[in-house]
């Protein structure tokens, strides 16, 4: 292990490395802390060159490490892992020119212009979805007791739900209103 990585280190390493690896190793820990590093930072934006170099290890140890938590992982999270890196890298080469351009098209006394930049940016940074169709699909299955059976079904109950509520509370305001009077008439 080299220097840097015991400087970097948010835990305190061990001067000697642990051998034994197994499950039930009492050094499981720091590989995990290891392992994870190493998917951190490759996923920030640093190669596995990078990272073999800075930490005095072989390119197949890191390669190793970013297997070990892919594998425990989901399929979609690692899609999604490996998305964000490419995102983050292309951010990363384009940024200078990127902003400059954003900057200048916020500046623009055209509103519309404005309002496109700022959707764009939201698109290009991940707040936002691609303005892709939207389909929405309602299968029954089964029909059961007076139970809603679709989304749309449970939103027409709670609307009407929220409209008798917004009735009843309509209904005894006029109430309290007419006691009002009334005791404002006798007395």
């Amino acid at each position: 292990m080299s220097t840097n990585l015991r400087d970097l280190s948010p835990i305190p390493l061990p001067d000697d490395e642990p051998s034994n690896r197994g499950r039930f190793s009492d050094d499981r820990a720091y590989w995990e802390e290891l392992h994870k590093r190493r998917y951190l930072q490759w996923q920030g934006g640093d190669s596995v060159e990078q990272i073999a170099a800075s930490e005095g290890v072989t390119y197949n140890a890191v390669k190793h490490s970013l297997v070990w938590c892919e594998a425990r992982l989901s399929r979609a999270e690692v899609l999604a892992a490996h998305q964000t890196r490419l995102r983050l890298a292309a951010f990363g080469r384009l940024s200078n020119r990127y902003l400059d351009e954003l900057e200048s098209l916020m500046s623009d006394p055209n509103p519309v212009i404005r309002s496109r930049a700022l959707e764009h940016f939201r698109k290009t940074v991940g707040l936002e979805t691609g303005s892709a169709v939207n389909v929405n699909v309602s299968q029954r299955t089964t029909v059961s007791n007076d139970q809603p059976c679709c989304f749309e079904q449970l939103m027409d109950r709670v609307r009407a739900k929220l409209v008798a509520e917004q009735r009843e509370q309509r209904q005894i305001a006029a109430q309290e209103e007419l006691v009002t009077l009334a005791g404002v008439n006798t007395g």
